[in-house]
């Protein structure tokens, strides 16, 4: 007994509650009064297993664990956040009850991806489970574009990649069909049509240039202060060379007034620097990728874990 005592590190008071409670159980057990044994357990144990807990190296898992379902604590903020900076605090509420939870958990699952990567693919599954029930439901058309360009960017295989961004360009038309003056249908559109033109080349997406043109100016002309939309533009420009309306430092300009507008999207400080890579302004790509790299607060830290400070990183080892 002493062994066990000394082993598990329980104080002696605590011991014996716990060895009269084991006792009383097994005597009470015996005598079918299994109700009573619950209650007498739930009274002499509860202050012990409080004290167990307390001091245990497990908690802090349990706790992670919890506030992932919870919706509780720190994300429910990032949820409050996430809501207001895609415009859905204002419309998500007018859904029928069952519908508004379904998004706000699904919304939850894909902004904390960095904490556990299936919630992403969970996420995917809420959002369509919503569209079976609302076939027009612009926040789930908008969830799912913005879900399927990440599956897309985080494949290392271009096949998957053509997969992923593909739908995430069907979902987005079909956004742009119900919700128009959606800023958001446009940049969605864009950026997931704009990464199929980056895996088949400049030549094979000639064709889709004045569409893409024209759907990242749609989203600034429908929000000038869009910190998404022109860095999105910038990524267009670093990749079109100057005869097809692009170059290097109409990127430069875009990247900068992303910026300008939002100095917490850190996607922009990230696309900059690679385009001073180009340009061999080493100088302020490292500046930008330090930047990257200090960041405390981000605009999207799932977005900044996963994708935007592991390329910084990455980036700045290979031009020290």
């Amino acid at each position: 007994m002493h062994f066990l005592r000394a082993k598990f590190n329980i104080r002696t008071k605590d011991f014996l509650k716990l060895a009269v409670v084991v006792i009383l159980i097994i005597i009470i057990f015996f005598s079918s009064k299994i109700a009573l044994a619950t209650f007498l357990f739930n009274i002499l144990f509860a202050n012990f297993t409080n004290n167990v807990l307390e001091a245990s190296p497990f908690t802090l898992t349990i706790n992670i664990s919890t506030a992932q379902t919870s919706g509780k604590g720190e994300i429910s903020k990032e949820l409050d956040k996430y809501l207001k900076l895609r415009g859905f605090s204002k419309t998500i509420d007018t859904y029928a009850p069952n519908i508004s939870k379904s998004l706000k958990d699904g919304i939850e699952l894909f902004i904390n991806r960095h904490i556990l990567p299936s919630n992403l693919q969970k996420s995917i599954d809420i959002f369509m489970n919503v569209l079976n029930s609302d076939p027009k439901n612009g926040i789930a058309y908008h969830m799912l574009s913005a879900s399927y360009y990440w599956i897309g960017t985080y494949e290392a295989e271009p096949a998957n990649q053509l997969k992923a961004y593909q739908k995430g360009r069907e979902y987005a038309e079909k956004l742009t069909e119900i919700e128009p003056e959606n800023e958001w249908a446009h940049f969605w559109l864009f950026t997931n049509l704009g990464m199929l033109g980056k895996i088949n080349g400049v030549l094979k997406s000639l064709p889709h240039l004045p569409l893409l043109k024209r759907e990242i100016e749609k989203c600034i002309e429908l929000n000038p202060n869009s910190s998404e939309g022109y860095s999105a533009q910038g990524m267009m420009f670093h990749e079109l060379p100057a005869y097809l309306g692009g170059g290097y430092e109409k990127a430069v300009k875009s990247f900068k007034k992303s910026i300008d507008v939002d100095p917490t999207y850190t996607r922009a400080y990230l696309e900059l620097s690679k385009t001073y890579i180009a340009l061999k302004n080493f100088n302020e790509a490292k500046k930008c990728l330090i930047k990257i790299i200090n960041f405390k607060e981000p605009k999207y830290p799932a977005d900044f874990f996963t994708y935007d400070l592991p390329q910084a990183k990455n980036l700045l080892k290979s031009i020290k």
